[in-house]
């Protein structure tokens, strides 16, 4: 790929359709006009953006490339499936923990699964800002 615009054509493709047109360059009868060279821009222009367009599909059904959609809604589960399993470690410890320490000792895990969960929001809005 070229670092021009998708909708600029290269100079090889308007002389490609120059060529075409009838070997010189000109249709009969439109001699070297400004609105020639456009429709020749116009139609290179074209050519490039479908064939632009029919090598994002052929890589989309080679699974190059994936759905925007699909792909931030599984992250999305998975995420809030990480959320929901940090959150229910401190209930599932306090069941191994000592009475006598199980209160303050799940008071500390909560904290510390809240702690990693702002960290991870942060992370989120880090990536965002990167997009």
């Amino acid at each position: 790929m070229s670092s021009r615009s998708s909708y600029a054509p290269s100079r090889a493709a308007v002389r490609k359709v120059k060529r075409q047109a009838n070997g010189n360059g000109h249709v009969d009868g439109a001699g070297s006009s400004d609105a020639y060279r456009r429709k020749l821009t116009a139609e290179a222009s074209c050519k490039e953006a479908d064939a632009r367009r029919k090598q994002l599909q052929l890589r989309h059904m080679s699974a190059e490339l994936v759905d925007r959609a699909a792909v931030t809604a599984a992250a999305r589960k998975i995420v809030v499936t990480i959320k929901n399993r940090i959150e229910s470690i401190p209930d599932a410890l306090a069941m191994l923990l000592p009475p006598d320490i199980r209160p303050e000792a799940v008071h500390d895990l909560r904290e510390s699964a809240r702690m990693i969960l702002v960290e991870l929001a942060a992370m989120r809005h880090v990536d965002k800002a990167n997009d």
